[in-house]
């Protein structure tokens, strides 16, 4: 029984009361009447306590599945920092390697060292990125959300230019690799 029910049950006596004439209640009449309300009463507190529980647990349930799926963007957001920092750094060396066998004794032609600088900008953009990545998620643990969203914005943007350095550096080395086929052709 709710509250508005024991309010609507003791009015409809007390008019029951007053139809009969009377003007006046008895006091360890209404007592008795409350005492047998009291125990229809009884466990109508058991359904709100049992919703609560239950919302209780799908809010933990829901919290829960939050922080899983933020662990996982985690671990992939830092397999992108891996792979753009690997790769950047792999192909700086790769190409350092190649120039040292190659051009030792010439000068290598301005889309090579083009390359080599953006595969190094690749990498610094990378070590960046990881940086912001841990200021982001300090942020977030101190309950700055704004500015741990614009540092993860920013991390997302350096992860991106990393990636783009790579192609740049790429397409350089390819612009110069089809210069040296030219110029190694025509010999």
């Amino acid at each position: 029984m709710e509250a508005t029910d024991i309010i609507k049950n003791l009015r409809d006596a007390l008019n029951e009361i007053a139809r009969k004439g009377r003007h006046f209640v008895h006091i360890p009449a209404l007592n008795s009447y409350l005492d047998a309300l009291e125990r229809g009463v009884g466990n109508s507190g058991e359904p709100r306590r049992l919703q609560q529980e239950s919302n209780f647990e799908w809010d933990k349930i829901a919290r829960a599945a939050e922080r899983e799926t933020f662990r996982s963007v985690i671990q992939a957001g830092q397999t992108a920092l891996r792979t753009v920092i690997l790769i950047n750094g792999g192909a700086a060396v790769a190409l350092m390697i190649f120039l040292g066998n190659i051009w030792a004794d010439t000068e290598p032609p301005a889309h090579i060292l083009n390359s080599l600088l953006a595969f190094s900008a690749g990498v610094l953009w990378g070590g960046l990125a990881t940086g912001t990545t841990y200021l982001s998620r300090t942020l977030f643990a101190s309950r700055l959300r704004f500015m741990g969203y614009v540092f993860n914005v920013l991390t997302m943007m350096l992860v991106i230019a990393a990636y783009l350095g790579f192609a740049w550096g790429a397409y350089n080395a390819y612009l110069s690799f089809g210069n040296y086929g030219a110029s190694y052709t025509s010999v």
